[in-house]
């Protein structure tokens, strides 16, 4: 995940995405990183071109820069999980700085700015409180487990994979009845999870953007251990169109 954990090999980023089979394909293309949208406007609400827009990441110091174009839009995308400012700079217009910013795995996030207009003279308007990002580009119904439930909350085997049952709709597919493990060759910590009553093989995993299943009996593969996993998110419903 996007990670903030002191790991030698560096930290996971995990994507569970929950698939009902026969509506749609699975999905290999899902990614675990976030992208940011939105639009650049003065104050009588008129697109601003050309405005330089930069995200920078308080934690690490990444950054990304982009331009609005010519109706005012501007789209940030691979921006890895953390959190974030927001710098925005055009001529004529006071600098605009929005503090506050927290990006969650495979987030689609919209971040509409107003820029004042300049008085002559080097003004940054400075937004401090945490902003409310809203979702305008996908329809998906999605859960982020994040940082704090998998450390504090209780664990067995150490092994977050049961956190997925924290999203609304999902049980445990192995205790519905019917449902199989391999012996022999079955992992200690093999899981499985079903959304909204779909059953054992519905469900698709995925670990840094790869598949991280079990194709024998459509299981998870192991999950990272707690220490070496930050958040990530479960999808019942609406998938993007990849």
């Amino acid at each position: 995940m996007h990670s903030r954990f002191r790991m030698p090999f560096g930290a996971y980023q995990l994507l569970l995405a929950i698939l009902f089979l026969g509506l749609q394909p699975f999905v290999f293309a899902q990614g675990t990183s976030a992208s940011l949208t939105g639009t650049v406007t003065d104050a009588s609400g008129a697109a601003v071109a050309g405005a330089s827009i930069k995200i920078v990441n308080t934690d690490t110091n990444f950054s990304q820069v982009t331009k609005s174009d010519g109706v005012g839009v501007y789209l940030l995308r691979a921006i890895p999980i953390g959190h974030y400012k927001l710098l925005v700079d055009a001529n004529g217009f006071s600098k605009y700085q929005q503090e506050g910013l927290v990006l969650t795995t495979n987030m689609a996030a919209t971040q509409n700015i107003s820029l004042q207009v300049s008085a002559g003279k080097t003004e940054v308007v400075m937004v401090t409180s945490d902003a409310e990002l809203v979702n305008t580009t996908s329809a998906e119904l999605a859960t982020t487990v994040g940082e704090a439930a998998i450390s504090e909350l209780p664990l067995n085997g150490r092994d977050p994979s049961s956190l997925v049952l924290l999203a609304p709709g999902t049980s445990n597919v192995r205790q519905h009845g019917g449902e199989g493990t391999q012996t022999g060759f079955s992992f200690d910590t093999e899981s499985g999870a079903s959304s909204n009553g779909g059953r054992q093989g519905s469900t698709f995993y995925m670990l840094d953007g790869v598949s991280n299943m079990d194709n024998y009996n459509l299981l998870t593969a192991p999950f990272p251990n707690s220490d070496a996993s930050q958040e990530f998110k479960v999808i019942t419903n609406n998938f993007s169109a990849q």
